[in-house]
């Protein structure tokens, strides 16, 4: 009798076929993966360097210092309303990562609370911590 024509035999070598076949491609595979992550690497480096080239706006030449004095004076001036003056720093945030970023992160442009009869809890709540350990100005409106 021969062990090679036994059913569990043959199921074990073809399970055995079947592993190394799956070995060598996921070998293939990860090899391949290096290769597009370097590629990926590279481009990333690329992105990176011709961003850099692009010329930068005067907007964004300004300091940080000088540009938070303008949303400051934007939000009194133009927006005198309690429902403008939330509204505001909505739009400025929208403009940019970095205006979003300062108008998020300036404790000052938060502690001017305008409340009307529509404001809810939650929007009080952010108002607050937003404004971190800055005085509170409130202002009720009708």
């Amino acid at each position: 009798m021969r062990f090679d024509s036994n059913p569990a035999t043959d199921e074990l070598r073809q399970a055995r076929a079947a592993l190394a076949a799956l070995e060598t491609r996921e070998k293939e595979l990860l090899d391949e993966l290096c290769i597009v992550r370097d590629a990926a690497r590279r481009q990333r480096s690329r992105v990176k360097e011709l961003v850099a080239r692009l010329p930068i706006g005067p907007i964004n030449r300004l300091p940080s210092e000088l540009l938070l004095q303008a949303f400051k004076f934007y939000l009194e001036a133009v927006c005198p309303t309690c429902d403008d003056f939330h509204h505001g720093k909505r739009i400025l945030a929208s403009v940019s990562r970095r205006w979003r970023d300062m108008i998020l992160h300036s404790p000052s442009l938060w502690s001017t609370i305008r409340v009307n009869s529509y404001w809810s809890e939650a929007c009080a709540k952010t108002y607050v911590a937003r404004s971190s350990q800055s005085l509170l100005d409130i202002d009720f409106w009708h």
